[in-house]
């Protein structure tokens, strides 16, 4: 495979970022895509939400004075800007008027649910009475079971144990790599993979060459090389080929790592 300039992602929008991820995950035909970046299925049509979402681009020009406005703010401003988006983009500066007011249509750290369409709010509605009815919970429980056992699965194929806090709802997993690195190999292999790679960088070459689409972990509060992962939406041996490829990729890199270290070390 050709070298990838991972740099060229650094200023991506989180929807840019996840449709280029989708794209190196499936470049190859003779190789299953697995997508465990989204934990929000669509059981309707993609394509009105996408409508919707492209109104609402179109409904400010390009050269408007929403962003000229806010360039213009004083700095202690821009500051307070910075830190209201920072989780989005790397350059909060260059995001645009239409994607701010979209994050703001639900809270920042959640934009990739925002600008849900009428169809889904519906669907969501729905949802919610179907929850009400079940009283005793049978519905709900049966899916924390099958939620658990994909993260074990997961987890298992990784060679580690299953992360364990009792307040998580494990509708998503985040997978600390420098955590998983220091739990495989140990500290030094572990300072090297955080001192090597941006946090980024991993997400592009897991998808790259194990087809495997994850979602940067930033939105989860750490700043280290981290990504999230639906247990929603994959089946249970699914997770278990995820695991097995993050494994074989966590080798793969502490090879790399060793060939790197003065001899006799």
């Amino acid at each position: 495979m050709d070298p990838i300039n991972y740099s060229r992602y650094e200023k991506l929008s989180p929807f840019e970022l996840k449709d280029e991820l989708i794209k190196l995950a499936s470049g190859r035909e003779n190789r299953l895509m697995l997508n465990a970046g989204r934990g929000n299925p669509n059981f309707l049509a993609t394509l009105p939400r996408r409508a919707f979402f492209r109104l609402g681009v179109i409904a400010t020009h390009k050269q408007n004075v929403c962003d000229q406005e806010i360039a213009g703010m004083p700095e202690e401003r821009k500051a307070m800007l910075d830190r209201r988006y920072g989780s989005l983009v790397p350059d909060v500066r260059s995001l645009r008027f239409i994607d701010r007011l979209v994050a703001d249509s639900r809270t920042v750290a959640l934009n990739h649910t925002a600008g849900l369409s009428t169809p889904q709010q519906v669907q969501m509605v729905l949802f919610s009475l179907f929850a009400l009815m079940d009283e005793q919970d049978g519905y709900k429980a049966e899916l924390k079971k099958v939620i658990r056992r994909r993260e074990a699965a997961l987890y298992r194929e990784l060679g580690m144990p299953t992360q364990s806090d009792p307040n998580e709802v494990a509708y998503y997993t985040l997978l600390d790599l420098e955590n998983i690195a220091l739990k495989l190999y140990g500290p030094d292999y572990a300072a090297w993979v955080k001192a090597t790679y941006k946090p980024n960088d991993l997400l592009f070459r897991i998808a790259a060459e194990t087809g495997i689409v994850l979602l940067p972990g930033k939105g989860f509060g750490t700043q280290q090389p981290a990504a999230r992962a639906s247990l929603a939406n994959l089946n249970e041996y699914e997770y278990a080929a995820i695991g097995r490829s993050l494994r074989k990729m966590a080798d793969q890199f502490h090879e790399d790592f060793k060939r790197q270290q003065p001899k006799g070390k």
